[in-house]
């Protein structure tokens, strides 16, 4: 269920929802209905926001994030192809330097 149906029943008399105790342990539980949401931003900074508030900062979060995915995997490309290009230019520096010993004098490779 997204958060947008939940929303929509606290009217109903609340939800129902699951939360970790321990890494294994997870309970149920079921909240009152409210009018807002605490949310964790971080750095030991909890905020409280109206649940249209909060959804419109997570999606804008998570559009944010999808754009800074995208430019990695960019990045990452690129980083991929100059491998290929350095390996491809150490070959060539091998082999010259295995021509050029033959050509001073002897098979000393």
């Amino acid at each position: 269920m997204c958060i947008r149906d939940r929303v929509s029943t606290q009217s109903t008399g609340g939800i129902e929802t699951n939360f970790g105790l321990t890494e294994s342990v997870f309970c149920s539980a079921k909240c009152p209905p409210q009018d807002s949401i605490h949310l964790w931003l971080g750095a030991n900074v909890m905020c409280e926001y109206t649940f249209v508030d909060a959804i419109e900062m997570l999606e804008k979060n998570l559009a944010a994030a999808k754009e800074n995915l995208a430019a990695t995997l960019e990045d990452l490309s690129w980083l991929k192809d100059q491998r290929v290009i350095l390996e491809v230019n150490v070959a060539r520096m091998y082999n010259h330097d295995v021509v050029t010993r033959r050509e001073k004098g002897g098979d000393q490779v």
